[in-house]
């Protein structure tokens, strides 16, 4: 069912693959790290490098500083005994992002103190992206954002693909 579990936005594409266990359409990439703070970093450059050619480059940044988020706070929630899963694929004209970690309950946006030096991920995740949300899985929660895969396309050349 569409829209069942989604608890904020449409989250028709994440409803869809985390309510049926799979989705209907395949992911362009699919992959499992230990949560450990590198696992960041490695998730950026493997989504990164899976739409280098095929994505203006703006819209890759975006991508990989979303996902770079997603997963850092997944592997904050989870804690460094477990493991994180990310996808990424096209669907519908977007770059859908998914990130399923191994802890229970709502994603927190916290940037209240203007000092802090981390909880602001949430905040970068909800400005660079059309929409994101997240829902419940067994054992933890899916935490998900859509990037327009052609929202850059007007600032490079018409000879960049977009």
């Amino acid at each position: 069912m569409l829209g069942q579990g989604t608890t904020h936005g449409e989250g028709q594409a994440m409803t869809l693959l985390i309510t049926t266990g799979q989705s209907t359409r395949t992911p362009r990439m699919r992959c499992a790290l230990a949560a450990e703070p590198v696992a960041a970093r490695v998730a950026r450059h493997l989504v990164s490098a899976c739409f280098a050619g095929q994505l203006s480059a703006s819209v890759i940044a975006d991508v990989g500083l979303v996902i770079t988020e997603l997963v850092a706070n997944a592997v904050t929630a989870t804690g460094d005994s477990g493991s994180v899963e990310f996808g990424a694929w096209l669907d519908n004209g977007d770059v859908v992002l998914q990130v399923i970690d191994q802890a229970d309950g709502e994603p927190k946006k916290s940037a209240d103190d203007q000092d802090a030096e981390t909880g602001r991920g949430l905040l970068l995740v909800q400005e660079l992206t059309r929409d994101w949300g997240w829902t419940p899985v067994p054992g933890g929660k899916a935490v998900w954002g859509l990037i327009s895969a052609s929202s850059a396309c007007s600032e490079t050349s018409s000879a960049t693909p977009c």
